[in-house]
């Protein structure tokens, strides 16, 4: 059996993001805090096909984690589905764990969000009931930030403007 918390999870993910480049988590100040040096732990290219493998867990149709879209936004993420160990039986009971883990946007990444339910009553699936929260967390963030509309100005800049005739 393998535990990790949910610490660790966003850790792997965060190095993932970081393009394979292990940067320890920590708080931060509004400044960013201090610089570091980092160690790359993972290879570029096995983390460029990672990532677009969790883009297509949120951007596919039959993608696990489709319920995690944000409109106008390309998300990226990973559904989980754990069983909890029933520690009298020493076996493994009913009760799950469903987590998503998600960054965006998934050409840049910006923001990791990690939501886990514990035991969750109905659906026990994390595309089910993980990826909604991960929506609902990743559209409030993209309101109060205002990503979308710095998004479409960034694009409307890089297209090239039509000559006048």
């Amino acid at each position: 059996s393998i535990s990790v918390t949910g610490l660790q999870m966003a850790q792997a993910y965060l190095t993932l993001l970081n393009n394979g480049v292990f940067k320890p988590l920590r708080l931060t100040r509004d400044d960013g805090g201090v610089v570091e040096a980092h160690t790359r732990v993972y290879a570029e290219t096995a983390v460029r096909q990672v990532m677009h493998m969790m883009r297509d867990v949120v951007e596919e149709k039959d993608g696990t984690g489709k319920r995690a879209r944000v409109d106008g936004l390309l998300v990226a993420g990973k559904t989980g589905t754990a069983q909890k160990a029933d520690h009298r039986s020493g076996t493994y009971g009913s009760k799950r764990l469903a987590s998503f883990v998600g960054f965006f946007p998934a050409d840049k990444p910006r923001y990791l969000i990690l939501v886990m339910v514990d035991e969750p009553s109905r659906n026990q699936y994390g595309g089910v009931v993980a990826a909604p929260v991960f929506k609902e967390i990743a559209s409030r963030t993209v309101t109060y930030t205002g990503m979308l509309a710095s998004t479409s100005a960034d694009e409307a800049a890089d297209k090239p403007k039509a000559a006048a005739a």
